[in-house]
């Protein structure tokens, strides 16, 4: 009877929520470049509190806005450091390696963003992550995701080599 009541407790005890994009990634559906990816990603960190982690393997990024089947992977793309530092702080949701148990489309992403733009057109602010606040200024979440965005050392190894090879 006690390994039924384990069985049982395990079976009762709720998964952590992890959110993710569907698959492939960001850009799917849109002819979007990086700087559309990187606003529906504001969309969707946007959509979420910081308790849920966004999974780290879903968070894939168009390689081209030409054709939609080549995707990059966040950290080959983005130094995960300033990422986890905001985390750290409470700024931004924290990534994992877990697979997402819900999974969010980057289209609706894409439309959360355009809302709040909307809103800082209007300078109606309250389009931000709650409708019943009025607030003044951007988002701290669109401040410290901007801030987050730092290429990897990969890629940056890589825009030196090329900077060199053109005696730039």
């Amino acid at each position: 009877t006690r390994g039924v009541a384990i069985a049982t407790l395990a079976a009762a005890t709720p998964q952590p929520r992890v959110y993710g994009f569907t698959s492939p990634g960001l850009g799917v559906g849109l002819q979007s470049g990086l700087s559309n990816q990187q606003m529906s990603l504001l969309g969707f960190v946007l959509m979420h509190h910081n308790s849920y982690p966004i999974s780290l393997p879903s968070l894939r990024w168009r390689a081209t806005w030409v054709n939609d089947n080549q995707y990059i992977s966040h950290e080959d793309l983005w130094d995960l450091g300033p990422w986890n530092a905001a985390a750290a702080r409470g700024e931004l949701p924290r990534l994992v390696h877990d697979a997402p148990t819900h999974e969010i489309s980057f289209r609706r992403t894409w439309q959360r963003h355009e809302f709040y733009i909307s809103g800082l057109r209007k300078n109606d602010l309250s389009a931000q992550v709650d409708p019943s606040t009025e607030i003044k200024e951007r988002n701290p979440k669109d401040i410290a995701l901007m801030r987050a965005f730092v290429p990897s050392a990969r890629l940056r190894q890589r825009a030196a080599r090329v900077a060199a090879e053109l005696d730039l």
